[in-house]
């Protein structure tokens, strides 16, 4: 349902785009992985977004100090400290969950009855594989999501940018969900049928991967390249990600943004699967690619999705005026302008999708 302090202002107001990304998949991912009590605790949320920061600081400062000192530099460097204060606080909070869910369930076989106590998210799944044996919950959230919210916030930036003001790719995705979720419903079977917004977000990340390179690896012995090069067993080495963007053999007038591109390819023959989201290949290696390709990929794909199908249905964008976003560079990193700023305006939705995905 519309709120009304939206629909009652049908001005614009400005957001700061990483905060409100990082904030909207802080969220969902909690969802998932850590249920619905801790997704809508606030404590539990400031530290799945603070972690990975404070990690990254720590393991930078500990690099400093010889290998031999570092258990005693941990006791006393304050972002080790911190380290340490946020995973102890959250295995308090997912103890307490899991201990609130052990009462619940304890609850319902008391009164004998047939409500279910079975939560289908990641708290669930890992107290069913520990069977008993101790293990820490929090530890074991902040591990998964570690590698969930950065990248993922840094896709969803990099989309929001690049559909923002453009009027007739919005009408078209919201006719688009509309038609889908007017026929299969508001359910994950009805996710792989947005095939434009799957389409729009591949060429989002083919223009805006998360780095340079998308290949990195150790060969176990020599590899001999078709020009007479050798790449010697055991030296490193990383694959460009140039391609993506600057061949014009591969994607025609490679470096503007079509929406539709990927949409198109999926009706070539040969490449039905390969220019789905998902999907990987030498000519798109924003996952990756092999055995070692991003494992969470399918994941990533149905959250930015999911959040998609609000934003788009209840939200106009634009960038504010002067806004001008800007890849910005670290090593071979690439991340999404931390700095731009949107325009957004509320509008009322066509369909509810405010029940849960099922």
């Amino acid at each position: 349902m519309v709120r009304e302090m939206w629909t009652d202002d049908p001005g614009w107001r400005p957001i700061q785009v990483e905060s409100t990304a990082l904030q909207m998949i802080a969220h969902l991912t909690a969802g998932v992985f850590a249920g619905r009590q801790l997704c809508r605790d606030r404590e539990w949320i400031d530290i799945t977004i603070q972690y990975s920061m404070t990690a990254m600081v720590a393991s930078e400062q500990l690099w400093r100090w010889p290998g031999w000192t570092r258990r005693l530099a941990a006791r006393i460097l304050p972002s080790c400290r911190l380290l340490s204060a946020q995973v102890q606080r959250a295995d308090e909070l997912a103890m307490a969950a899991s201990q609130t869910r052990k009462n619940e369930a304890a609850t319902t076989r008391e009164v004998r009855t047939e409500q279910s106590t079975s939560y289908h998210d990641g708290l669930e799944w890992m107290e069913e594989c520990a069977r008993g044996r101790p293990y820490r919950p929090g530890v074991a959230q902040l591990s998964v999501t570690l590698g969930a919210v950065g990248t993922t916030k840094d896709l969803l930036m990099q989309v929001l940018y690049d559909t923002a003001g453009k009027d007739d790719l919005m009408d078209a995705l919201r006719e688009e969900i509309i038609a889908v979720v007017s026929e299969h419903g508001w359910t994950k079977a009805a996710i792989p049928n947005l095939q434009l917004m799957d389409s729009m977000i591949k060429e989002s990340q083919r223009l805006k991967p998360v780095g340079i390179t998308g290949i990195r690896r150790t060969p176990a012995t020599d590899i001999h390249l078709s020009e007479g090069g050798i790449v010697p067993k055991g030296v490193p080495f990383e694959i460009s990600n140039m391609h993506m963007w600057a061949d014009a053999d591969l994607y025609p007038n490679p470096r503007s943004f079509q929406a539709d591109r990927f949409l198109r390819l999926r009706r070539v023959s040969g490449h039905e699967a390969t220019a789905q989201l998902a999907s990987m290949s030498a000519d798109h290696l924003g996952w990756g690619l092999g055995r070692n390709a991003c494992p969470a990929r399918f994941f990533v794909a149905m959250e930015v999705k999911v959040l998609l199908c609000h934003l788009i249905l209840k939200y106009d964008w634009t960038l504010e005026d002067g806004c001008l976003p800007e890849v910005r560079r670290y090593g071979t990193f690439l991340s999404a302008d931390p700095e731009g700023k949107l325009l957004v305006r509320r509008r009322r939705e066509e369909i509810d999708l405010d029940g849960a995905l099922v």
